[in-house]
């Protein structure tokens, strides 16, 4: 019989299976192995006793750091050896004020070298969710860090001389609690780093934090045996979504911008000195309070030295520079004083710059308008305030602002086209045309005005108009504290010539970006007109009423006379009504004129009185005079007493 190969013998059948190899084999014992003694392992170690024993090492070693801790909860031991203590709490030395320090949770990893020689240490500590509550004035962290310099020891053995490493700290979303004017601001949370190493005398000092949105603050300090304090570095790379919340208010905040700070220095005792350096780009600002457009991209660059006095809780800023906006320089000097009673002094001073220069540099946002005088020429000046941190009240100003080398320009160069006659339009280029100078019948020229009608808008508008340069400091200071004190603006601070470049040129809207381009534009008005001309302008253009601008077309409206017979009392009422025209002419329509601004037109009289414009007898006369409206309004129903306060 023959046999033949079969041509298509399909798949092999499944082969008889293969015995595991002795390696396999001996894998899979050992780590049979190494699970039951790592089962055994945490058997013996996650026992009551050794939990207790951890809790109470911890506990001691804090309360001989801190004082008084609170550490609750049951200690647990997990499957990498790693216990979780917590929640934590320390408290603060003011009574009924929130902890010092709350701390969630704890987790420790011991360190392995400790545990073979019996000893129980950490290697590296985890805390998550942190709280920090330093007080109002710092001084409950002030308190926590003098317990914590204290030489006492911690309970048990001491450890090893070669031993150089303390436990790495890590931090799991920290929060700073802040007070600040009767609230309190939270800032993070953060997450960060801390690590202590060195031996024989040497330390060195690592930390590091990162925000949520992309900053990251590095902190290096070191010691050697020779110096007696620390040598210390830090940088701070900062991006304008790392800003607290408190910080991004509905009217301003910043949308963009990477602000990078690097101090260096040293530290002796409580006392510390280093170099501050700062850059700051691409910062976009947006908001109603900044006005309809964004503002930016800005730039600036800056460095200072910095001092820090421990035992009088003293932070001096000396030889600060800053660059901004082009040309424009800023020298900064100045000191925090963190005592009983916080107080500051600021000194600033800008040299001199060139006008046209900065406005080219400036975003259209800042930059004034087109049809605003630009003068050539170069413009300084100088800031200092004192006083309390808070509130506003009790500061101190002085200021100095140089134009005199820019009205030097201004003589040499083709006369303003302001000192001749034309069309301004207050309300806008949509609403009323008001012609300045002839042929307008309406303008009466300031040379023709009695000296009470002048003096009068100046005494109730700006009493130091002839003497400042443009700005009252002084006057804006106290705008800004009564602002404070009452939650909203009670009176403007804005001088004669800051409202007429805002009629001339601005809107009325109350934003920092037209309160800028007011300030450049009241700088180019100081310098290319004399005092006289300004306040002529002012005083033909301010609106006395609705639709009723200038001086002239007031005079006729109210009193029907011309504004060169205007008397004393009609003089001060019509400055008195500068403020709120539409309010007042509405008052006196409503035949309560008189009464409503007798108070303060008698506060006008007294004041002319005073700086010796009216006599005694036309005072008298003034006091006792009515004042009779020519457009339909009743006379006064009752006589009131001459009062030299009040406000209308």
């Amino acid at each position: 019989m023959e046999f033949h190969a079969d041509p298509d013998p399909g798949p092999p059948g499944p082969a008889a299976p293969d015995r595991l190899s002795w390696r396999a084999r001996g894998g899979l014992i050992a780590t049979a192995l190494v699970a039951l003694l790592w089962v055994s392992l945490h058997a013996a170690v996650d026992r009551p006793a050794v939990r207790a024993r951890i809790q109470a090492r911890a506990l001691a070693l804090l309360r001989t750091k801190l004082g008084t801790v609170q550490l609750a909860g049951p200690v647990e031991i997990d499957w990498a050896f790693r216990a979780w203590l917590g929640p934590l709490r320390v408290p603060s030395t003011t009574p009924g004020a929130e902890p010092l320090l709350s701390v969630e949770r704890i987790r420790v990893r011991a360190s392995l070298l400790a545990a073979l020689s019996g000893r129980l240490e950490p290697a590296s500590v985890r805390l998550y969710d942190v709280r920090l509550a330093p007080g109002e004035r710092g001084q409950e962290l002030d308190a926590a860090m003098e317990r914590w310099r204290s030489p006492r020891g911690p309970p048990g053995p001491p450890a090893p001389p070669g031993r150089s490493r303390d436990p790495e700290i890590h931090v799991r979303r920290l929060t700073v609690a802040v007070p600040w004017q009767g609230r309190t601001v939270v800032v993070g949370p953060v997450d960060g780093r801390l690590e202590r190493s060195g031996a024989a005398g040497a330390s060195r000092i690592e930390a590091e934090a990162w925000l949520p949105r992309g900053g990251h603050l590095e902190l290096h300090l070191r010691r050697s045996p020779a110096e007696r304090g620390w040598t210390f570095d830090a940088t701070a790379t900062l991006e304008a979504a790392d800003l607290p919340a408190a910080a991004r208010t509905a009217g301003l905040w910043a949308e963009g911008g990477d602000l990078v700070l690097e101090v260096s220095g040293t530290s002796s005792g409580e006392d510390a000195r280093a170099t501050l350096r700062g850059t700051l780009t691409r910062l976009r600002l947006r908001g109603d309070r900044l006005g309809p457009e964004p503002l930016g991209p800005l730039a600036a660059s800056g460095e200072a030295e910095l001092g820090w006095t421990g035992a009088t809780r003293r932070l001096e800023l000396r030889r600060g520079r800053i660059a901004a906006l082009g040309p424009l320089r800023l020298e900064v000097d100045g000191a925090l004083a963190l005592g009983a009673r916080p107080s500051f002094t600021l000194s600033i001073v800008v040299p001199p710059v060139d006008y046209l220069a900065l406005v080219a540099a400036l975003p259209a946002a800042l930059a004034p308008p087109p049809a605003a005088p630009r003068p050539p020429g170069r413009f300084g000046g100088s800031l200092k305030l004192a006083g309390p941190l808070t509130p506003l009240v009790g500061w101190t100003v002085s200021a100095a602002l140089d134009l005199a080398p820019m009205r030097a320009e201004a003589r040499a160069a083709a006369p303003s086209p302001l000192l001749s006659s034309f069309v301004a339009h207050p309300d806008g280029d949509g609403g009323v045309a008001v012609r300045l100078g002839p042929p307008s019948p309406a303008y009466v020229p300031i040379a023709e005005l009695p000296e009470h009608v002048v003096r009068a808008v100046t005494t109730a508008e700006d009493a130091g108009f002839f003497g400042h340069q443009g700005f009252d400091f002084a006057e804006l200071l106290d705008a800004l504290a009564a602002a404070a004190g009452a939650g909203r603006v009670v009176r403007g601070g804005s001088t004669i010539t800051q409202q007429l470049a805002k009629n001339l040129y601005l809107s009325r809207d109350r934003t920092l970006a037209r309160k800028a381009r007011e300030a450049l534009v009241t700088v180019a008005l100081e310098a290319s007109l004399p005092k006289a001309r300004l306040l002529e302008l002012y005083l033909n253009l301010i609106e006395w009423g609705p639709g009723l601008h200038g001086i002239g077309p007031a005079a006729r409206h109210y009193f029907g006379v011309d504004a060169r017979q205007l008397t004393p009392r009609q003089a001060c009422f019509l400055a008195a009504i500068i403020p709120s025209p539409h309010r007042s002419h509405g008052l006196v329509a409503a035949g309560l004129g008189d009464r409503a601004s007798r108070a303060r037109v008698d506060d006008l009289l007294l004041r002319l009185n005073a700086s010796q414009v009216l006599s005694d007898e036309a005072l008298r006369r003034s006091l006792e005079e009515p004042l009779l409206f020519a457009f339909g309004a009743p006379p006064p129903v009752e006589t009131l007493a001459p009062s030299p306060g009040g406000s209308l």
